[in-house]
This record gives structure tokens, C-alpha cells and sequence, in this order.
């Protein structure tokens, strides 16, 4: 939260800033923290999923324990296989899957 309190349109609520009955100010501030929080979080998190995403699709994600480099056996990645998702482990030289899901559309 504190990078995000560092951001110049990050609006930092003060006890006393809004008059009683004054709700102008009051929804100007909601308005001002809706947008804040649709431009400068949600947009940035879907970014990076849809990023994650995009190459699981493509490539695959490559989960590489300690001690090991990509290709390793004991390796294991997500990929996308024809509709279905699948978790696969490097065993021998060959993937293989290990879970999956299909996708029921």
C-alpha cells in the first residue's frame, strides 16, 4: 500500500476534510478513489494476467526448482493443449501430464 500511497492520484482521506451534510466533496472524493483504483490497480493486475496468460497459451510456463535449468527432468509447466489446460512434469526427456482441465465451452 505504501507505493500505491506514493502515487500522485492516490487521495489520502483526512479526518475534517468533508463538512457535515456537504456530500458534493464527499462524492467527488468516492468518484476521484473509483478512479483511482480502476486506472491504477485493476488495470495494472489484469495487465499482468493477461500477460501470464497470453504465454501459458503460447509457450507454456516452465516452473523451474532449485538447482535445476529450463529443459530439466523434475521440471514441471503449465501449457494449453488444444482446449484443455494441463500441468505436466519433465520425466525422461518427455513431458508428462499430470492434471488438467478441460474447458467446457
Amino acid at each position: 500500500m505504501d507505493k500505491l500511497a506514493q502515487t500522485k492520484r492516490f487521495i489520502k482521506y483526512q479526518r475534517g476534510d468533508f463538512k457535515e451534510n456537504d456530500l458534493s466533496d464527499l462524492e467527488d472524493y468516492i468518484r476521484k478513489q473509483i478512479k483511482f483504483v480502476e486506472e491504477d490497480v485493476y488495470a495494472k493486475i489484469t495487465e499482468r494476467v493477461n500477460w501470464l496468460l497470453d504465454r501459458v497459451r503460447t509457450d507454456g510456463l516452465e516452473i523451474v526448482p532449485e538447482g535445476n535449468v529450463i529443459g530439466d527432468n523434475g521440471n514441471w509447466r503449465l501449457i494449453v493443449s488444444g482446449t484443455n489446460l494441463e500441468i505436466q512434469k519433465r520425466l525422461s526427456g518427455t513431458w508428462t501430464k499430470k492434471a488438467g482441465a478441460t474447458s467446457s465451452t
